[in-house]
C-alpha cells in the first residue's frame, strides 16, 4: 500500500481502502445518487433499489396464488393493486385500484398477503370482489376475472 503525507493528520492511507483494511475498495465515489451496497461480496456503488412489480394474468378463483420473485429474502415492502382489464363500477381499462384486505357484506375480497425468501403469496376468497364505484366510494360485487393482480415489492 502507498501513503500520502497528510499535512493535518499526518499518514494517511492512499485511496483506496481495501475491504481487507475496513474500507469499502473503491476507488471513486460513483454516480451521484447511487448508494453503496453489497453484491455479497464486494462493496459497489450502485443505482437506488427500485421496487419490482409482478403482474398475474388474472383474478384466480379462491385461493392461494403463489407468485415467485427473485430478490434473495423476504420483501420489505409489498402493495397489492388490481388493474382492470374489463371496465367496471366506473373503472376504465388499465386504472390501478389500490385495495386492501377487508370482507364485507357484498362480497369476499382478499384474504392475505404474505412472503418468504422466495414466493409471495396472494390469497383470494371469492371468484367475487367487492368494488367501489369509482365515483361514490359504494362496493359493488364484480367478478374477480375483471381484474389482474400487480404485486409491488423492494
Amino acid at each position: 500500500m502507498t501513503t500520502v503525507i497528510d499535512g493535518s493528520t499526518g499518514i494517511t492511507p492512499a485511496v483506496p481502502v481495501s475491504t481487507a483494511n475496513g474500507g469499502t475498495g473503491l476507488s471513486t465515489p460513483g454516480n451521484a445518487n447511487n448508494v453503496l451496497t453489497s453484491d455479497g461480496t464486494n462493496w459497489i456503488s450502485a443505482p437506488r433499489p427500485l421496487f419490482n412489480s409482478l403482474i398475474t394474468p388474472a383474478v384466480l378463483s379462491a385461493g392461494v396464488q403463489n407468485l415467485a420473485h427473485s430478490l434473495g429474502r423476504k420483501p420489505n415492502f409489498i402493495i397489492v393493486s388490481l388493474i382492470v382489464v374489463v371496465s367496471v363500477n366506473g373503472w376504465a381499462i388499465n386504472d390501478e385500484i389500490y385495495w386492501h384486505t377487508s370482507v364485507s357484506g357484498v362480497a369476499e375480497n382478499l384474504l392475505f398477503v404474505g412472503c418468504d425468501s422466495t414466493n409471495i403469496l396472494v390469497a383470494f376468497a371469492s371468484t367475487t370482489l367487492a368494488i367501489p364505484i369509482k365515483t361514490t366510494g359504494q362496493p359493488i360485487a364484480v367478478a374477480a376475472s375483471n381484474f389482474k393482480v400487480r404485486v409491488t415489492f423492494l
